[in-house]
């Protein structure tokens, strides 16, 4: 399921009870000033949600300035959350129990996180805490034992109550902070608990990469958790045929104009690209070997003398295993020739 709030006004429908508590977009919120107000209690909350920057209440544009205690406490069908740039404070509890969580991006203007904001998200494996975070409560994020990644955008270390990370966190995650910033978290604890500490100024910035080439690793060092764009251009008279990144297929992903964003990356990646020509023969990657197929005649061209070529079935029988690069093929299906580190694909 995939609930999306996008950052348009929304209406309000007035809730039973607080006269200041109004329900909008399938979110409850909670009048707080003149101009703002929190989201508070939704139980309910599952699938993807985008939290609104501001919302109508009797006539009045609000801003949603804070995530109220227990907000979403215990949405095991919560899959993902997006905050808005206005959140100032992530209360106590507020995300305690969402075990569906992967990715949190807590936006730079937030300043405090409460005791055990996203205590127990069992799921949650990579996390981005904003510029501005001051303080982060007692066990914000126990229990969070698969997260690999944390990247603190502070310049200083944010104070810290006691036990807000697992102990495995600090002994598998990555902590990356800006440069100048390495030495203070270093010397400051809870934070130099982390056994790797990574000092980087633009983790933020999502990586743009094309892939002309038969694969490329993609790298954390460059995608520290974020999404990476890739741009995958066939050559002349090509066209892409398969795609995979670490051997599962995803060509699906791929769109009309070459262009596939992966999802956020905790460990590198190796993308795989298969191009096809003209004649139907795929080739996956740019030089000067070809592979020409004629009845069961291979014909392989662009190697030396010296280099081998291995003949296999899709189920893995070998045909053919030697130096020749004129051969006859004793078979019938899908064929794979190795040669050089390359691999082509064809029929018989």
């Amino acid at each position: 399921m995939k609930v999306i709030f996008t950052a348009a006004l929304l209406g309000a429908v007035v809730m039973a009870g607080h006269a200041g508590d109004f329900s909008s977009g399938g979110l409850n919120f909670s009048t707080t000033g003149d101009a703002e107000c929190r989201v508070i209690r939704t139980p309910d909350a599952s699938g993807e949600i985008v939290i609104p920057e501001k919302v109508i209440h009797e006539d009045t544009i609000r801003s949603v300035t804070s995530i109220g205690m227990e907000a979403f406490r215990d949405c095991r069908n919560l899959q993902s959350v997006t905050f808005p740039s206005t959140i100032q404070e992530i209360c106590d509890e507020a995300f305690s129990g969402c075990t569906a969580v992967e990715r949190i991006v807590i936006p730079d203007a937030t300043t405090s996180l409460g005791r055990k904001a996203f205590y127990n998200c069992s799921s949650l494996r990579t996390l981005i805490i904003g510029k501005s975070m001051q303080s982060i409560g007692v066990q914000a994020f126990d229990g969070a034992d698969a997260i690999s990644s944390v990247i603190s955008l502070a310049p200083q270390p944010p104070h810290t109550a006691m036990y807000p990370f697992a102990t495995t966190t600090y002994e598998s995650a990555t902590l990356t902070v800006p440069v100048a910033a390495r030495g203070a978290y270093r010397a400051e604890s809870p934070w130099n608990r982390f056994q790797a500490i990574i000092g980087d100024d633009h983790p933020g910035v999502t990586p743009s990469l094309t892939i002309s080439m038969a694969s490329g690793c993609v790298s954390t060092n460059e995608t520290y958790g974020l999404p990476v764009t890739i741009f995958i251009t066939a050559p002349e008279q090509h066209s892409i045929s398969s795609v995979t990144s670490d051997g599962k297929d995803i060509t699906s992903s791929v769109g009309p104009d070459g262009k596939l964003t992966l999802p956020p990356m905790t460990d590198d990646r190796v993308v795989a690209v298969v191009f096809r020509d003209m004649s139907g023969t795929e080739f996956p990657t740019i030089s000067n070997v070809r592979v020409s197929v004629s009845g069961n005649h291979v014909s392989v061209t662009g190697l030396g003398p010296d280099e081998p070529v291995r003949i296999v079935s899709a189920d893995g029988s070998t045909f053919y295993n030697g130096y020749d690069h004129e051969i006859d093929i004793p078979g019938k299906g899908v064929m794979i020739l190795e040669t050089g580190g390359e691999t082509f694909k064809f029929r018989i």
